[in-house]
């Protein structure tokens, strides 16, 4: 198993393998208890199938009597982006975001779902250390770029590690809280028109308690586009567990975001489904709703 931010990746070398059957052999018997990362940012863990079933219930244990996760919100997000068709996910977690159990708990579930998780701690999002050099790779290129629009001043806007190719796949971005100064700053890093990451196959999902906290993505340094994929997920912060699904945009930067409802007395993974199966196209909604054609 490897675990790496940005940059800090290792190779193993087998050299000393012989006989082709006998690498075969090995990598039939090593599957199930190996994870590798290959993309930055990226720590995986192994999935339940690699821990031993002692370990797996002291792990289930560490959950807090009456806690209002249990597997409903984890089997909901699989759920979520299944509906989509997304199986590449980037999971962000700023500081004290998440309890590790229910992390741990999370990432388990992902992976036995087939779904690849990179995760972004605030470590790896600060660490700027291969950074310089992808960004002088990237002056070399002849193409236009854009305009510079996010200016660190090291208190609300600060330089990121987090810098995504240009791709046709679809990915998840999935936040566990947004109402923190990092979470906000990538935000503002994101809808820069420099990086440009709320575009079409960029699903963003980001979970709060708090209603209160969509007050935030007014900020007018927040832009999210009408054909962007974001929406934000409320779960009770009690038993019994229920969710609401938001779908949310806007028109212009500084105009105020518009919030619609995909489903609310959300209890389980068929109840999100069937709120995104009635919803249907966020892109073909907002068209018909501000006469815009993408």
């Amino acid at each position: 198993m490897q675990r790496t931010c940005k940059g800090h990746s290792q190779s193993i070398s087998m050299n000393s393998l012989i006989f082709p059957e006998l690498l075969v052999l090995l990598l039939l018997l090593l599957w199930p208890l190996t994870a590798t990362t290959s993309m930055s940012g990226h720590v995986s863990l192994p999935a339940d199938a690699a821990i031993p079933s002692g370990q797996q219930q002291q792990q289930q244990e560490e959950l807090p009597k009456g806690d209002p996760w249990g597997n409903q919100l984890p089997d909901m997000l699989v759920a979520y982006y299944r509906q989509h068709g997304v199986h590449s996910l980037m999971l962000v977690v700023c500081h004290a975001d998440i309890a590790a159990s229910r992390l741990q708990l999370l990432l388990q579930h992902f992976m036995r779902h087939d779904i690849y998780v990179q995760l972004w701690t605030e470590h790896c999002l600060n660490d700027l250390q291969h950074v310089s050099n992808e960004m002088e790779m990237d002056s070399d290129s002849q193409v236009p770029k854009p305009p510079r629009t996010f200016f660190p001043n090291n208190d609300t806007h600060w330089e990121l590690a987090f810098l995504l190719p240009s791709l046709h796949n679809k990915l998840g971005i999935l936040l566990l809280q947004f109402n923190s100064s990092c979470a906000l700053n990538l935000l503002r890093w994101s809808a820069a028109w420099e990086h440009n990451y709320f575009t079409t196959n960029r699903f963003w999902l980001l979970l709060t308690q708090d209603m209160q906290d969509l007050d935030l993505l007014a900020d007018e340094e927040i832009f999210i586009p009408p054909d962007s994929e974001l929406r934000v997920l409320w779960h009770s912060p009690t038993m019994p567990f229920t969710a609401s699904l938001l779908d949310v945009y806007k028109v212009a930067a500084w105009k105020p975001p518009k919030i619609r409802l995909v489903g609310q007395q959300l209890h389980n993974s068929r109840h999100i489904t069937h709120a995104l199966q009635r919803f249907g196209s966020a892109i073909t909604y907002r068209q018909n709703l501000e006469g815009i054609v993408f």
